[in-house]
């Protein structure tokens, strides 16, 4: 009796070697997670750059990452005309919109100025509806085209976001855009989350919809290596002409470990 038990052990151990050789069983074995290199949050906090003639303009924060400015603001609670003005000075027209998405309503002149997208507001929506809600309301902006947000980041090298009082809404969406360019919905959360704050929005919540943009696959086909560049930490800008002169390929490194407890930027 105890020899057949043996047996078949044995028998079952022979039949499990392949099975154990093809899966991986270290984590050593499996690809390492790679970002661009901004989306360490203690990084991306340091690309930060002043905007002069922006007083108008409320919880303005703008970042340069190589050829590339992304921008969140209170749109609805700022003078539309300053933040036209800001969309200027970094090359961009109203034949673009100003490559600025307004996701509220309520500013009637913002609304007719930027594009527009309501959004609701996350703090009342389970992580399940933020992320179904929010990926299928802000899945056109993410296509092809001349009214994308990849055609502005691509041809126009700037990108702002923002709803009314940039507390809810625009944060939600600005961590959906560092996602969609390769951050780690962790990363991109925590960036969001230390520049203006949870405000009542459930982590969760907000996780859910920012890591939407990555499982969707937001980047369509054909796009992506002009923008590599553009985003290369040695991308060099030709600030008065809004052109970039030098761009090598962009370079990746593994996540940091994100921070907890931080309080966000004032």
């Amino acid at each position: 009796m105890g020899y057949c038990m043996w047996s078949r052990i044995g028998i079952l151990t022979l039949l499990a070697l392949p099975l154990l050789t093809i899966s991986p069983t270290h984590a050593e074995m499996l690809p390492s997670p790679v970002e661009p290199s901004f989306c360490a949050p203690d990084v991306f906090l340091t690309h930060e750059i002043p905007e002069e003639g922006a007083e108008g303009i409320k919880r303005l924060h703008a970042y340069r990452l190589g050829a590339v400015v992304l921008a969140g603001m209170a749109i609805g609670e700022s003078d539309a005309g300053s933040v036209s003005r800001l969309a200027e000075r970094h090359g961009v027209t109203s034949e673009e919109r100003f490559c600025t998405w307004y996701v509220n309503k309520g500013n009637a002149e913002a609304e007719q100025r930027f594009r527009q997208i309501y959004l609701p507001n996350p703090s009342s929506l389970s992580p399940d509806e933020a992320a179904g809600r929010y990926g299928e309301q802000l899945g056109p902006a993410f296509a092809e085209g001349r009214a994308s947000i990849w055609w502005c980041l691509e041809e126009k090298g700037f990108l702002a976001v923002g709803c009314n009082g940039q507390l809810h809404r625009g944060p939600t969406v600005f961590g959906m855009v560092l996602a969609a360019l390769g951050c780690s919905a962790e990363h991109a959360a925590e960036i969001v989350n230390r520049i203006w704050g949870l405000n009542g929005v459930p982590p969760a919540t907000r996780f859910a919809a920012i890591k939407r943009a990555s499982d969707l696959g937001f980047r369509p086909p054909g796009l992506g290596s002009k923008l590599r560049e553009q985003l290369s930490d040695s991308a060099v800008v030709d600030t008065k002409n809004h052109r970039q002169v030098f761009s090598p390929a962009l370079t990746f490194q593994p996540p940091a470990i994100p921070e907890t407890g931080l309080s966000p930027i004032r």
